[in-house]
């Protein structure tokens, strides 16, 4: 097999001699349906595009890094498939990208929702401080009863 350094380091390990299955970590409760996939696609019955769309995308790294999987057929002068070449591509960077702009975008669409609806927002701020000045007084009380631990409960389940 051919394979590059960059793909030891993103495989975690060197495919020469090692099946498909072992280098991409098909946990082994998947790897009869692996194998059968890795049939289908050289049997040529099968579009191999279509095939591949379903084939395993991702590749767990031990370090968590987002490791997406691609695959491409290599066809002999007859056109049939002779081997696949899987792409590996770290895309960790663009993830993590993607992971916290979609943390902004909700942070800002709070922030459009409180500014849309002020007084409903302030009413909501005003009754915590409330439940908050009387869950601080039942603590301050260091009255722990069923009935204050009840009341306490009460106003945390509110808040929640």
């Amino acid at each position: 097999s051919v394979h590059s350094k960059a793909c030891e380091s993103i495989l975690e390990c060197t495919p020469s001699g090692k099946h498909i299955a072992e280098v991409l970590r098909v946990p082994d409760n998947s790897r009869s349906t692996f194998n059968d996939w890795c049939e289908l696609l050289f049997s040529g019955r099968w579009d191999f595009d279509h095939l591949a769309e379903v084939g395993q995308s991702t590749f767990k790294h031990s370090e968590g890094r987002v490791i997406a999987l691609e695959y491409k057929p290599v066809r002999n002068s007859e056109g049939d498939l002779v081997s696949v070449v899987v792409i590996a591509t770290d895309k960790t960077v663009e993830f993590k990208a993607k992971e916290e702009a979609a943390k902004l975008q909700s942070f800002a669409n709070m922030v459009v929702g409180i500014l849309r609806n002020k007084s409903e927002f302030l009413r909501f701020v005003s009754g915590s401080r409330e439940l908050l000045t009387q869950a601080n007084q039942i603590l301050k009380a260091n009255r722990f009863d069923a009935e204050s631990i009840r009341g306490l409960r009460r106003i945390l389940h509110t808040l929640k």
